[in-house]
């Protein structure tokens, strides 16, 4: 098969794997780097996405973590042409994935010379399951830039060796796009800091020593240039201050976390977005640096592309193995510029084979494939939303202190208020004590009524970060169910000038417009608020609530269409059967009936069961 027949029918396989997922849900941490962040949605001046942290996101706490004015332009692109949705900014996942997928055919080809076996690792690396969330999370716009940028600096590498005029042992411009591309990949994702090690790596492969150093030294000054430029920004190296003892401990686990990774790599279900890696004790960490020494050993005796295969996934993880601190134990996403050397490797093994075992190459890496495709297919379908998500990654990782944190969080959003408490109380237990989880707390306490709690989870919530606006909307909400309509108008101001862009800022604006009698007002910002956001039931319910507080008939024409876009809604369901209600009408029983049977214990759900006795009695 030619390789470019072989790569159309890789990028249709992509295409069908990844189609069902386009027009999914924001997930995760979608909403600071994207939806909320200003200088995605307003835009800012190009020096400061280079040399402004605050253009990252808009959680302070993300923006001396990551690096990344790349992916930040990027966001910026898409939402000024297609708007802040999220089909477009997966679709551009999927492009660059697509091009990678190419890059890395073109490359397993020439690192082993045999273009059918090229063909079926790349297939296989393309349907890999633990590709998913580098696909279809919107904020992984980063790593695939990256990968492809990555890819391109090593194949350019090659190209300037192979095109070098005589008496020259590099091709400038081949050898100049390397570099121009590894600082792409870099300044689209930190990770790609190791590319300098797998260029000189595969360079090696041509023989030309004196180019491949040349390349490296070319590549080591662009990577210096690249991490002096990030330190001198975010002002720190890691994600959290580097100390002996931390990175001492986090070195010790590096056999059973490459071992972790290998087997996320090649493993077709059970993908989650929060691994944890536990202590495993001495005794398994003495054992994991055995096989290593042996794993070495025997690679060591291999192939000259099997050996550059298992270099290039030990590289490609150098930034993630303890050697600088990261905030994860183990991710998916973190595996995707390594995992293809472990499909080199397999390339490569396919390419050694004799010719009695080579005619059964087809029949089962068609098998894996078709195994790999299923699998993908589940796991992708699980980041349709956030409660699908951290549903799976909490039942697969209870000791995920992450994932039930997130998963509270999750119901939150979806208005099942005690089983949210109950996540983000058992986040606590496992050893999640922060400020968002207290956030969370207080705004689950405050739903259930429990407003003393609420306020007393707010303070402490602000007590450890005071720059969340989050924090200071919910606070004002607090102050204003007190009557304290000055002290929320502090909090008001105070959260419009840390997260102008987040939606409990006009939350707040609207419920103080209707405690001032500002009515009119108070229909602006709700307005405003649900074009903002189209797709989010919520808020056309919270708008429905207050018109229904109020008396005002078009509460139940709200409630409906929040109904039609979200038929599970319990909260609509109850605002439209009290509207009807309160005209006598018995066909709202229909909708007390839902909200009843979907509402925890509390005011909402009561009112429902009170209306309810007063229509007909149910047939």
């Amino acid at each position: 098969m030619k390789l470019r027949t072989a790569a159309l029918l890789l990028v249709a396989l992509e295409a069908a794997l990844y189609a069902p997922s386009l027009a999914d849900s924001f997930v995760i941490d979608d909403g600071v780097y994207i939806v909320e962040n200003p200088a995605v949605t307003r835009g800012a001046p190009l020096r400061d996405d280079f040399l402004d942290p605050a253009t990252t996101s808009s959680d302070p706490a993300l923006r001396t973590q990551v690096y990344r004015p790349l992916r930040t332009l990027g966001f910026r692109a898409l939402a000024r042409l297609f708007g802040v949705r999220p089909a477009p900014f997966r679709v551009a996942n999927l492009v660059g994935y697509a091009l990678s997928t190419v890059l890395a055919l073109w490359l397993l080809a020439r690192l082993t010379g045999d273009a059918a076996a090229a063909a079926w690792a790349a297939a296989l690396w393309a349907a890999a399951p633990v590709h998913v969330e580098s696909v279809v999370y919107a904020s992984a716009l980063g790593d695939q830039i990256s990968l492809a940028a990555e890819l391109g600096a090593i194949a350019a590498s090659l190209l300037a060796l192979d095109r070098a005029p005589a008496g020259r042992v590099l091709h400038r411009r081949w050898a100049a796009a390397s570099a121009l591309l590894a600082a792409a990949a870099m300044l689209a994702k930190e990770m790609a800091v190791t590319g300098v090690l797998l260029v000189g790596a595969a360079a090696l492969l041509t023989g030309r020593r004196r180019g491949a150093a040349r390349l490296v030294l070319l590549h080591g000054a662009v990577t210096a240039g690249f991490l002096a430029l990030r330190t001198a920004v975010l002002r720190q190296v890691g994600q959290a201050p580097v100390t002996v003892a931390g990175a001492a401990r986090e070195l010790s686990l590096l056999p059973v976390r490459l071992g972790a990774y290998v087997k996320i790599s090649v493993a077709p279900l059970g993908h989650i977005p929060s691994y944890v890696l536990p202590w495993p004790g001495a005794a398994w960490i003495a054992f994991g640096w055995l096989a290593l020494a042996v794993v070495t050993a025997w690679l060591l005796r291999r192939g000259t592309a099997v050996k550059l295969g298992a270099a290039w996934f030990f590289l490609g993880l150098l930034p993630v193995l303890g050697v600088v601190p990261v905030l994860a134990d183990l991710a998916d996403r973190f595996a995707l510029v390594p995992s293809l050397g472990l499909a080199l490797v397999a390339a490569a093994a396919a390419s050694a084979l004799g010719p009695r075992l080579r005619r059964f190459l087809p029949v089962g890496a068609a098998a894996l494939l078709a195994l790999y495709a299923a699998a993908t297919l589940v796991e992708a379908a699980a980041w349709k939303d956030e409660l699908s998500l951290w549903s799976k990654a909490a039942a697969i990782e209870p000791r995920s202190a992450q994932a039930h944190a997130n998963l509270g969080t999750a119901l939150l959003t979806a208005s099942r208020m005690e089983e949210a408490l109950r996540e983000l109380d058992q986040a606590r237990a496992l050893g999640r004590v922060s400020w968002e989880v207290e956030l969370h707390r207080a705004f689950a306490l405050h739903s259930l009524g429990r407003d003393a709690e609420a306020e007393a989870a707010v303070v402490a919530s602000l007590g450890d970060r005071s720059d969340v606006g989050r924090a200071h909307a919910l606070y004002g909400e607090l102050l204003v169910g007190r009557g304290d309509l000055g002290g929320a108008e502090r909090e008001r101001k105070a959260a419009a000038a840390l997260s102008p862009e987040h939606p409990s800022v006009a939350l707040l604006e609207a419920r103080l417009d209707l405690a001032r009698g500002d009515l009119d007002g108070a229909d602006r910002t709700w307005e405003a608020l649900i074009a903002r956001f189209p797709d989010e039931p919520r808020f056309l319910y919270l708008w429905a609530r207050a018109l229904l507080e109020r008396g005002d008939p078009r509460a139940a024409k709200l409630a409906a269409e929040c109904l039609a876009r979200a038929p599970d809604h319990p909260e609509c369901a109850a605002v439209l059967g009290l509207c009807g209600a309160a005209h006598g009408d018995p066909a709202a029983g229909a909708a007390l009936d839902r909200a009843i049977a979907g509402l925890p214990d509390g005011p909402e759900r009561r009112a429902c069961v009170e209306a309810r006795a007063r229509l007909a009695p149910r047939r």
